[in-house]
């Protein structure tokens, strides 16, 4: 199940929900004062932010796989 945050607007307090889906649409027609809160969220990976590298079967299995699929594409890795 999802969870959802929602900013009450009584309180000014951002609040976790745990619901379905299904059951999202009815929670907020039965709580008029609770909107959708959507908090900034930061995706990196260590291989991304260049802190590690990838593991070499990664490298072998996929990466060098795409290249011998694609002859005339000229793609470089950074990790070569």
């Amino acid at each position: 199940m999802p969870i959802y945050e929602f900013l009450n607007k009584n309180t000014n307090e951002v609040e976790e929900i745990n619901m379905k889906i299904s059951d999202l649409d009815k929670f907020k027609d039965d709580n008029p004062h609770m909107i959708r809160h959507f908090s900034t969220l930061n995706f990196q990976d260590s291989v991304s932010l260049g802190i590690k590298r990838p593991p070499i079967e990664f490298k072998e299995g996929v990466i060098d796989r795409i290249k011998r699929a694609n002859p005339l594409n000229r793609m470089e890795s950074r990790w070569d």
